[in-house]
């Protein structure tokens, strides 16, 4: 029984980094799709594009599914698409803030309203809790490339940050640039220690709600879930300090 419970075990967790690697693909998708058809599907002069496909590449997405996320937005170019930022509240009050590309607003902002709703929350106004949130470029640098104290605080300093976090990724140094300096600030990168580095573009919480327990948690987490889920939404942001 002890050598089926490990198997079981195995599988299950298996299983689940499968479903991680497919939600990451999904939203990858959705990123690069939206970049083309806003931006041009000529990658050289498409910076978010650009961005968006080397993030792919770093997590071993597959040439195929790039390529069909590419074409995907070349087959519907010819549609009016647009994005657009909603805003709304969970349960135990947390923020949500949903970036959505539409071609028809009604049909985003009642598909969202329906979810909301069914996971005791509410779509709210514009600007209702995007107040509690920065708009920043995270960008990820692998501990390992970064040789010496004083280089890391060499490129720390040049790279005029918002922000930067060292020790809460055991495997990357985290740094926050301004929106408008992302593409700057990637090609310094690449000049300091040779690294094609990626930047994931998000609304950072100002401040963490905490939630009482893991019921609440877990209502959260299916109120993010079933929002990143539908097809107009590209990725989805709150404020909630989840219990794992």
């Amino acid at each position: 029984m002890a050598g089926h419970s490990k198997w079981a075990n195995i599988k299950h967790r298996k299983q689940a980094l499968d479903l991680k690697r497919a939600a990451i693909y999904t939203q990858l998708s959705k990123e690069i799709s939206v970049a083309a058809r806003l931006g041009g599907l000529e990658i050289n002069y498409n910076f978010r594009l650009r961005n968006a496909v080397e993030r792919a590449k770093q997590v071993g997405m597959p040439n195929d599914n790039i390529e069909r996320a590419i074409e995907k937005a070349n087959q519907s170019k010819q549609e009016n698409f647009e994005e657009i930022i909603y805003e709304g509240y969970g349960s135990n009050g947390i923020a949500v803030l949903v970036s959505a590309a539409t071609n028809n607003r009604n049909r985003t902002a009642a598909e969202l309203r329906t979810v909301f709703g069914k996971y005791n929350g509410n779509l709210g106004e514009t600007g209702c809790v995007s107040w509690g949130f920065k708009y920043l470029a995270l960008i990820q640098i692998p501990r390992h490339l970064i040789k010496t104290e004083e280089l890391l605080f060499d490129l720390l300093d040049e790279c005029e940050l918002e922000n930067f976090e060292l020790e809460e990724d055991p495997d990357n140094y985290l740094l926050f640039a301004n929106i408008t300096k992302t593409e700057k600030t990637i090609a310094l990168i690449k000049t300091k220690i040779n690294y094609n580095c990626a930047a994931e573009i998000a609304y950072w919480p100002d401040n963490l709600i905490e939630l009482p327990d893991e019921l609440s948690s877990e209502k959260v987490e299916n109120l993010i879930e079933k929002l990143e889920n539908l097809d107009d939404v590209q990725k989805v942001f709150h404020n909630a300090l989840l219990i794992n």
